[in-house]
């Protein structure tokens, strides 16, 4: 199936949230509250990765 370019472009931005919430979470200075809230933004940028029909992102490469 071929998607529009506002599909592509919204897959494109959320992954790159994901990628800045991945590298938010590598740091030292991060307390368990923070670490839940930005789990919980990769968790709901997956979600919306897979209602465009798109692979959910992993921090793990």
């Amino acid at each position: 199936m071929l998607e529009t370019f506002n599909e592509t472009s919204i897959a494109s931005y959320l992954r790159t949230m994901i990628k800045e919430n991945c590298q938010r979470l590598n740091e030292e200075n991060v307390d368990e509250k923070m670490t839940a809230k930005i789990e919980g933004k990769i968790e709901a940028y997956n979600e919306f990765l897979e209602r465009f029909g798109f692979k959910a992102e992993s921090c793990k490469e």
